[in-house]
């Protein structure tokens, strides 16, 4: 299993980028870039796994409304404020909602898309998203964390009820039962290459017969404290509370996201003059080739660009030494050989590229762009027509790759800031 200390000791990040994050750090240590607004943290999950016994661990008071059951939902988004972050207690997504009708949805129900709108989730007044799972994992589950990463939302994940692992009392296997845990948690979510993703594991079963409003006495209390100090949820609980946690977790990834996006803007900018001279070199090429010769260029050049666009976030020292062991590795026949299908060209590149990268990086970072440069590619492999496609989507298709790299260097970068920059993120 990859961990964040493998794959940062990896990460090689140009000096001017180091450079700017350690001047970063200093700043906020300074408190002169610091933001003083409270950043909103949104709650999410299906009903009954646990949203509301979570708020109530952390505010220790009977504050969220409890469903101990699966049909137990309340309709309204409930807002607390704990250690000056604003946080928002969601319907679960799979429960009733009273503005299901104003979004689109019917008796009461909403779609995933239909409901990350209703409530703001992705949007920009979202800070970050506590995602809160049990034992049972949706699709919806995995669907909303997909939608998380392909907004470059700031995330952690809740696991709770994990009652069987708080009762071993070895120390030694109760952190092996958490370390397997949270690998299967991210292999059953598709979080494996999303290591800057935080996964708490806590036991957070709230009194049954607790009354609403009255303070917690004798055994309830007794519960609710041995929870509150078992597991992860000390952990979470000065994550969410101290300042060099979650708060300034979210202000670097702020800066990490408007640094790379800056940085990754002109790759999205395609000219016509650039579009005509694609059209024409993929139609020179197929008079010769037909079919497979086009789309070997046109993988060829998408990889060009992708290792360009790679070099100025700082992953890639030198784009253009790299751009010349690709093409040692894969002549155009090679490419031409594989070009029959995604998986193919792929496999054309794949020696060239850790060679670039290495495994680690490789695995996790790059190996997810060649295969987006790859569908693209073979998407557009018609006769006659492919020059014409070619040059139309290479705007979609950039903006597609850059968004795509952003998230990935993104996530390369924070792990890199968690690593080497301890003394301004020390959570573990």
């Amino acid at each position: 299993m990859l961990t964040k200390s493998t794959v940062a000791r990896e990460i090689r990040l140009n000096k001017n980028w180091q450079d700017l994050y350690r001047k970063r750090a200093k700043e906020l240590l300074s408190g002169s870039k610091r933001v003083g607004a409270p950043f909103t943290v949104r709650i999410v999950g299906r009903a009954g796994v646990g949203k509301g016994s979570l708020v109530n661990h952390l505010l220790l008071s009977y504050s969220a409304t409890v469903s101990h059951n699966i049909s137990g939902n309340d309709e309204v988004e409930k807002v607390y404020n704990i250690s000056g972050l604003r946080v928002l207690d969601i319907p679960g997504y799979d429960g009733t909602h009273a503005n299901a009708a104003q979004h689109g949805g019917k008796d009461g129900k909403l779609s995933l898309e239909q409901f990350a709108k209703a409530y703001n989730i992705f949007e920009n007044e979202t800070s970050a998203v506590i995602f809160v799972v049990n034992n049972r994992i949706t699709p919806q589950d995995k669907d909303l964390m997909s939608m998380a990463v392909d907004a470059r939302k700031f995330f952690c994940v809740v696991r709770t009820y994990a009652d069987n692992i708080a009762r071993i009392r070895d120390p030694k296997h109760q952190e092996k039962r958490l370390n397997e845990m949270e690998e299967s948690i991210r292999k059953e979510l598709s979080l494996t290459t999303n290591l800057n993703i935080r996964i708490f594991v806590v036991s957070i079963g709230w009194p049954e017969y607790s009354v609403v409003g009255e303070e917690l006495q004798g055994e309830d209390l007794e519960e609710v404290e041995d929870n509150r100090n078992s597991l992860q949820f000390p952990l979470l609980r000065s994550y969410l509370s101290e300042q060099k946690g979650l708060s300034d977790e979210l202000q670097i990834h702020s800066f990490v996201k408007e640094e790379i996006w800056k940085v990754l803007s002109p790759f999205q900018t395609v000219t016509m003059w650039y579009q005509t001279l694609d059209f024409f070199e993929h139609l020179a090429v197929g008079t010769f080739v037909p079919v497979a010769g086009p789309i070997a260029l046109s993988f060829s050049k998408t990889l060009y660009y992708t290792l360009k666009a790679i070099g100025e976030v700082g992953i890639l020292e030198d784009p253009d030494g790299a751009i010349l062991t690709l093409k040692k590795h894969t002549h155009k026949t090679a490419l031409i050989m594989h070009s029959a299908s995604r998986g193919g060209l792929v496999t054309a590149v794949h020696e060239a590229l850790v060679e670039i990268f290495g495994e680690v990086i490789f695995e996790i970072a790059i190996a997810d762009l060649v295969v987006t440069a790859a569908e693209a590619t073979v998407s557009q492999a018609i006769p006659l027509l492919g020059p014409l496609l070619s040059a139309t989507h290479l705007p979609s298709q950039y903006r597609k790759l850059a968004n795509k790299l952003a998230s990935k260097a993104c996530m390369l970068h924070e792990l890199w800031i968690m690593q080497n920059i301890t003394n301004l993120i020390n959570v573990a």
